[in-house]
Protein backbone atom coordinates (compact mmCIF):
# COMPACT_ATOMS: atom_id res chain seq x y z
CA UNK A 1 0.00 0.00 0.00
CA UNK A 2 1.20 3.29 -0.93
CA UNK A 3 1.52 6.41 1.36
CA UNK A 4 -0.99 8.15 -1.23
CA UNK A 5 -4.00 5.23 -0.81
CA UNK A 6 -3.82 5.18 2.94
CA UNK A 7 -6.15 8.17 3.48
CA UNK A 8 -8.71 5.80 1.93
CA UNK A 9 -8.59 3.22 4.67
CA UNK A 10 -9.37 5.72 6.93
CA UNK A 11 -12.64 7.22 5.30
CA UNK A 12 -15.90 7.52 6.71
CA UNK A 13 -19.27 9.07 6.50
CA UNK A 14 -20.78 11.87 8.37
CA UNK A 15 -24.92 12.34 8.02
CA UNK A 16 -26.97 14.96 8.88
CA UNK A 17 -30.02 14.66 11.02
CA UNK A 18 -33.02 14.07 9.28
CA UNK A 19 -34.94 17.23 8.45
CA UNK A 20 -38.86 17.80 8.75
CA UNK A 21 -39.50 20.05 5.66
CA UNK A 22 -36.04 22.04 6.20
CA UNK A 23 -32.75 22.04 5.30
CA UNK A 24 -30.60 18.91 5.95
CA UNK A 25 -26.71 19.69 6.53
CA UNK A 26 -23.93 17.05 6.72
CA UNK A 27 -20.81 19.06 8.69
CA UNK A 28 -17.08 18.31 8.52
CA UNK A 29 -15.84 20.87 11.40
CA UNK A 30 -12.85 22.92 10.27
CA UNK A 31 -9.76 20.80 12.12
CA UNK A 32 -6.00 22.15 12.49
CA UNK A 33 -3.58 20.06 10.41
CA UNK A 34 -6.18 18.16 8.72
CA UNK A 35 -7.05 18.20 4.78
CA UNK A 36 -9.96 16.62 3.46
CA UNK A 37 -10.32 14.05 0.70
CA UNK A 38 -14.01 13.84 -0.39
CA UNK A 39 -15.17 10.71 -2.14
CA UNK A 40 -19.10 10.86 -2.56
CA UNK A 41 -22.36 12.50 -1.80
CA UNK A 42 -25.34 10.95 -0.83
CA UNK A 43 -29.15 12.31 -0.14
CA UNK A 44 -32.53 11.14 -0.10
CA UNK A 45 -36.23 11.62 1.60
CA UNK A 46 -37.90 9.86 3.59
CA UNK A 47 -41.31 9.31 1.58
CA UNK A 48 -41.42 9.75 -2.69
CA UNK A 49 -40.47 12.82 -3.39
CA UNK A 50 -41.96 14.80 -6.54
CA UNK A 51 -39.70 17.81 -6.79
CA UNK A 52 -35.89 18.50 -8.27
CA UNK A 53 -34.49 19.76 -5.48
CA UNK A 54 -30.69 21.46 -4.79
CA UNK A 55 -27.83 19.74 -3.40
CA UNK A 56 -24.95 22.05 -2.10
CA UNK A 57 -21.08 20.87 -1.39
CA UNK A 58 -19.31 23.60 0.26
CA UNK A 59 -15.69 24.04 1.08
CA UNK A 60 -14.55 26.84 3.73
CA UNK A 61 -18.00 28.41 3.05
CA UNK A 62 -17.60 28.51 -0.61
CA UNK A 63 -19.36 26.17 -3.15
CA UNK A 64 -17.86 23.72 -5.09
CA UNK A 65 -20.69 21.70 -6.67
CA UNK A 66 -24.05 22.39 -6.73
CA UNK A 67 -26.32 19.20 -8.28
CA UNK A 68 -30.66 19.86 -8.96
CA UNK A 69 -31.76 16.17 -8.74
CA UNK A 70 -35.11 14.98 -9.61
CA UNK A 71 -36.22 12.66 -6.60
CA UNK A 72 -38.62 10.96 -8.64
CA UNK A 73 -36.05 8.97 -9.84
CA UNK A 74 -35.21 8.21 -6.22
CA UNK A 75 -32.29 9.09 -3.86
CA UNK A 76 -28.68 10.86 -5.18
CA UNK A 77 -25.89 9.21 -5.03
CA UNK A 78 -22.44 10.33 -6.44
CA UNK A 79 -18.51 9.60 -6.63
CA UNK A 80 -16.49 11.63 -7.28
CA UNK A 81 -14.33 10.00 -10.14
CA UNK A 82 -11.06 12.33 -8.54
CA UNK A 83 -11.45 12.98 -4.62
CA UNK A 84 -11.62 16.72 -3.68
CA UNK A 85 -9.39 17.85 -1.90
CA UNK A 86 -9.18 20.44 0.75
CA UNK A 87 -6.61 22.44 2.20
CA UNK A 88 -5.85 22.27 6.20
CA UNK A 89 -8.26 23.17 8.65
CA UNK A 90 -11.22 24.15 6.00
CA UNK A 91 -14.76 23.05 6.91
CA UNK A 92 -16.98 20.81 4.62
CA UNK A 93 -20.48 21.20 4.53
CA UNK A 94 -23.40 19.43 2.05
CA UNK A 95 -26.32 20.71 2.31
CA UNK A 96 -29.93 19.36 1.03
CA UNK A 97 -32.75 21.28 0.25
CA UNK A 98 -36.17 21.51 2.53
CA UNK A 99 -38.32 19.11 0.32
CA UNK A 100 -41.26 21.70 0.52
CA UNK A 101 -43.69 19.53 2.20
CA UNK A 102 -44.90 18.67 6.05
CA UNK A 103 -44.05 15.16 7.05
CA UNK A 104 -40.84 14.81 4.10
CA UNK A 105 -38.02 15.13 5.72
CA UNK A 106 -34.57 14.76 4.05
CA UNK A 107 -30.72 13.89 4.89
CA UNK A 108 -27.78 14.12 3.43
CA UNK A 109 -24.13 12.07 4.12
CA UNK A 110 -20.72 13.54 3.22
CA UNK A 111 -18.32 10.72 2.30
CA UNK A 112 -14.75 11.61 3.39
CA UNK A 113 -11.57 10.68 4.03
CA UNK A 114 -8.55 12.67 6.37
CA UNK A 115 -5.11 13.18 5.87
Amino acid sequence: MSSHSAPLLRGSATQSAAADNATATATLAATVATKRLILGVEAQYNVAENSIRNLTLNVAGSEVKNWEWDFTNGSFFFMFPVAIKTDVNEAVTLVLEASGTASTSGDCTLWVASD
